[in-house]
């Protein structure tokens, strides 16, 4: 039924996937032969599949090992530069008096809310690092970000 010029062509497709598969870490031989016997559906495959990661173990193997800078110790320590507690790359959400969610938004975009009454202390808040949805009451680092004199809604 196939031609000689269909099994050349799917032989090739698989070597395709086979060479591909390997650069994407994955199995070469196993994808030859999905490459053999699905053809360009399989190389489309092969790509629409994230890339696997090599494992640590064979990172560190291949890499040459380097030497460690030599510590000097310190007298004094130094502290940790401390992240605030609301990273300016959060987008926030809120629920208005009618339960209308709002957002997403930047803390920027958030803040001009508080100013302008639109969040008070009781408006209920989330983002995508919070289980549930609380109050800004109930978020003393939010509150304190925000700048809880700023806004006359106490």
């Amino acid at each position: 039924m196939f031609s000689y010029l269909s099994l050349f062509f799917l032989l090739i497709i698989g070597g395709v996937c086979a060479y591909n598969a390997k650069l994407r870490g994955r199995n070469p031989t196993a994808w030859f032969a999905i490459g053999l016997f699905l053809g360009a559906i399989g190389l489309l495959i092969l790509y629409l599949l994230p890339p696997k990661r090599e494992p640590l173990s064979s990172v560190a193997a291949s890499s040459p090992a380097k030497p460690l800078p030599e510590v000097t110790p310190q007298l004094e320590p130094t502290p940790a530069p401390q992240a605030p507690a609301t990273t300016p790359h959060k987008l926030w959400y809120y629920l208005d008096e009618d339960n209308e969610r709002h957002g997403p938004m930047s803390f920027d975009r958030l803040k001009r809310a508080w100013v302008e009454d639109q969040v008070t202390r009781e408006t209920y808040m989330w983002n995508e690092d919070m289980e549930d949805w609380k109050t800004v009451k109930d978020l003393p680092d939010l509150l304190d970000q925000l700048g809880e004199m700023d806004s006359p809604n106490q």
